[in-house]
C-alpha cells in the first residue's frame, strides 16, 4: 500500500514537470514541421510560417535550432532577414552538442552573416574562420565556397581589396570542385571588382571573362546582364566608350526590368561625349525605371551634373539640393531604422534572459520537488522495515504471549502514548516547516527582485552608453566641437550653416526625440531652443557663444529665459542633465 502511494506520487511529479515544459511546444512544432515541408518548393510561405513565431526566445533549444536554421535558408532565397545574433548564438551550442559537422558550420556561417549586420566584425571573421574549417574537414566544397565568399565580402567592406580578391578566387576553387556553375561565376565577377577597385583592369577584364564563359551555359538573362554591366564598367574605365556603351546596351536587352543602372552608366557617357540630349533621354529612361531608391537619388545627382555642363546653374542647384536632400533622407531612414532595429534586438535579448531565469527556476523547483519525494520515500521505507521486524519479534515470541500478556498490555499502552507524541512532534515539525517555507520563498522573492532591479539599472545605463556613442560617431559633432573654438573677430553671423542645424536637429531628435516636444511645450524662441540643443554637446558657455554668434552675457540672458520657461528651480541642475534625463 506505501510502496504503491510513493510510486503513484513520484510519477504525478515527473509527469507535471514533463507537461509544464511541453505546454505550447506542439503548436510551434507543428509550424516547424510545415515550414520545412514547404522550404524547398515554396519558399515564401516558409518564410511566413517561420515569421509567425514572434519570440523564437520562448522556443525550446531544438525548435530554436531548426526555426534558426530554416530562417537562415530562407534568406539565402529571399534575401530577408537573418535571425539576431543571440538567437543564433543558442542554436549553434545546440548543434555543437547534437548535430553534425555541415550542420555545425552552416549555423556558424548565419551567425557570422548575423555579426556582420550588427557591425561585429572581428566576431564575424573568427566565427567564418570556425565555419570554413568545419566544412573543410567533411569536405563540404560547396559550403566552403560560400564561406570564403562572405569573408571576401568582410574584406571588402573593410577596403582590404587583395585580401578579398584572395578569397574570393578561393571560392570559385571550391565552387568549381563542387561543380556550382553559378556561384563559381559570380565568386569571379567579384574577384574582378576587386581588380577594379585596384586599378586592375586588365586582370578585371579577363576575371569577368571568366564569369561570362560560366554564365553563359545556364542562359539566365538577370545574371549576363549583371557581367555585361560589368564589362561596361572595366571599358569606361579603360576610357574605351564605343565599347563600354556596347555592353551596357547589351545588359539592357537581357534584363529590361533592371536596366536603370545601365541607363545612368550610358547617361555619364552621353556627359563625357557632351552629348546632352541623349544624356537627358538616358536619365529619363533610368529614373523611370529605378527600383532602388538609391538609383533615383543618382539620378538627380547626373542630372545635376547636365544642367550644370549646360550652363543651367539654377536649375543644377535644383538638382543638387534634390540629390543633397534625398541623400540625407535615405540616410535618416537608415538611422532610424537601425536605432528601431537595436530596440527590438534588445526587447528579444530580455526575453531570452527572462526565459533563462525562469527555467532555471523550474528546475530547482523540480530538483525540490524530487528530493523531498526521496527523502518520504526513504522514511517510509525504514517504517515498513521497522513494522516488519517487529512483526516477526512478535511471531517468535508466540508460545510466550501468555506469559509475557501484562507485559505487552504496558507495551501498548506505552506505544500508544509515543504515537500521540510523536503526532503532535510532527504537526508541530510540520507547522514549523511550513513556516520555513514561507519565510524561503519570501527570501529568495526579495532576492529575484533585487536582481530584477540590478539588471534595470545595467539596461539603462547600457542603453545610456548607446545614446552617447551615436552623438560621438555622428559626422557633425567633430565639426561643431572644431567651429566652437575657433573665434572669428567680428563676425557678423554664425558659423553654422543652415545645413549645419538642420543636421544637429535630426541627430538630437533621434538621440533625444522627447528634446523637441519639450520646447514646443516650454514655448522657447528660436535662440532659446538653438541653446537646448547645443547643451547637449557639453561646448561650454563660450562654444556656444561662438557658435550662436553672441556675447557670453546674452547666452547667459537666454539659459535663464530657457531654465525659467522650462520651470527648472534648482540651481545644481544644469541644462544639459535636465533635457537628456526627462
Amino acid at each position: 500500500m506505501y510502496r504503491f502511494l510513493i510510486y503513484a506520487i513520484t510519477f504525478i511529479f515527473v509527469l507535471t514537470g514533463c507537461l509544464s515544459c511541453q505546454q505550447g511546444d506542439n503548436a510551434s512544432t507543428q509550424i516547424l514541421k510545415q515550414a520545412n515541408a514547404l522550404l524547398q518548393t515554396h519558399p515564401k510561405q516558409a518564410h511566413l510560417l517561420l515569421d509567425s513565431i514572434k519570440y523564437p526566445e520562448n522556443l525550446d533549444a531544438w525548435q530554436n535550432a531548426q526555426w534558426c536554421m530554416m530562417m537562415g535558408q530562407t534568406a539565402d532565397t529571399l534575401h530577408t532577414d537573418l535571425p539576431y545574433s543571440h538567437q543564433l548564438e543558442r542554436a549553434a551550442r545546440y548543434y555543437h552538442r547534437k548535430g553534425n559537422t555541415s550542420e555545425q558550420a552552416r549555423i556558424l556561417l548565419y551567425l557570422g552573416r548575423a555579426y556582420v549586420e550588427e557591425m561585429e566584425t572581428g566576431k564575424a571573421l573568427h566565427i567564418y574562420l570556425k565555419a570554413l574549417d568545419k566544412s573543410l574537414s567533411v569536405n563540404n566544397n560547396n559550403l566552403s565556397g560560400y564561406i570564403n565568399s562572405y569573408i571576401g565580402d568582410l574584406y571588402n567592406n573593410q577596403a582590404s581589396y587583395n585580401i578579398a580578391l584572395k578569397k574570393y578566387l578561393s571560392a570559385a576553387t571550391y565552387f568549381e570542385k563542387a561543380k556550382n556553375i553559378r556561384s563559381q561565376a559570380f565568386a569571379y565577377r567579384d574577384a574582378s571588382r576587386m581588380c577594379y577597385l585596384t586599378d586592375s583592369l586588365e586582370a578585371a577584364l579577363n576575371f569577368m571573362k571568366k564569369a561570362e564563359t560560366l554564365l553563359i551555359s545556364l542562359k539566365d538573362s538577370t545574371d549576363m546582364a549583371d557581367i555585361l554591366n560589368g564589362f561596361g564598367n572595366i571599358y569606361m574605365a579603360k576610357e574605351n566608350y564605343n565599347l563600354a556603351e556596347t555592353y551596357f546596351k547589351k545588359g539592357i536587352e537581357y534584363d529590361k526590368e533592371e536596366s536603370a543602372p545601365d541607363y545612368l552608366a550610358l547617361a555619364q557617357l552621353c556627359l563625357y561625349r557632351k552629348d546632352f540630349d541623349q544624356a537627358q533621354k538616358k536619365l529619363e529612361k533610368a529614373q523611370s525605371s529605378a527600383r532602388t531608391n538609391y538609383t533615383y537619388t543618382d539620378c538627380f545627382y547626373l542630372y545635376y551634373k547636365l544642367e550644370k555642363l549646360t550652363g543651367h546653374t539654377n536649375k543644377a542647384l535644383v538638382y543638387l539640393e534634390h540629390y543633397i536632400h534625398t541623400k540625407d533622407s535615405l540616410q535618416s531612414d537608415k538611422n532610424q531604422k537601425e536605432l528601431a532595429d537595436i530596440e527590438e534586438r534588445y526587447s528579444h535579448a530580455k526575453i531570452a534572459m527572462t526565459n533563462y531565469k525562469l527555467k532555471k527556476e523550474r528546475q530547482q523547483t523540480i530538483y525540490l520537488l524530487i528530493f523531498i519525494t526521496f527523502c518520504f520515500s526513504f522514511i517510509m521505507i525504514i517504517y515498513q522495515l521497522i513494522l516488519k521486524r517487529k512483526a516477526l519479534v512478535l511471531s517468535q515470541k508466540k508460545n510466550d504471549i501468555l506469559l509475557l500478556k501484562n507485559e505487552i498490555l504496558v507495551l501498548k499502552n506505552n506505544l500508544l502514548n509515543k504515537e500521540e507524541e510523536l503526532n503532535k512532534l510532527a504537526h508541530l515539525l510540520e507547522q514549523q516547516k511550513e513556516q520555513a517555507n514561507i519565510e524561503t520563498v519570501l527570501q529568495q522573492t526579495q532576492i529575484i527582485y533585487q536582481q530584477k532591479q540590478k539588471e534595470i539599472e545595467s539596461l539603462n545605463c547600457q542603453l545610456n552608453e548607446k545614446h552617447k556613442k551615436i552623438l560621438q560617431e555622428a559626422p557633425i559633432i567633430k565639426r561643431v566641437q572644431k567651429l566652437a573654438t575657433q573665434v572669428i573677430p567680428n563676425a557678423a553671423k554664425s558659423p553654422l550653416s543652415k545645413k549645419d542645424w538642420q543636421m544637429i536637429y535630426e541627430l538630437i531628435n533621434t538621440v533625444y526625440p522627447h528634446i523637441a516636444s519639450c520646447c514646443q511645450k516650454a514655448l522657447l524662441d528660436e535662440q532659446e531652443e538653438k541653446l537646448c540643443y547645443l547643451s547637449i554637446f557639453e561646448l561650454g558657455t563660450s562654444g556656444e557663444a561662438v557658435l550662436l554668434n553672441y556675447t557670453v552675457s546674452t547666452i547667459n540672458k537666454y539659459r535663464q529665459n530657457a531654465r525659467r520657461k522650462l520651470n527648472i528651480n534648482n540651481r545644481n541642475l544644469s541644462l544639459h542633465d535636465f533635457l537628456t534625463n526627462q
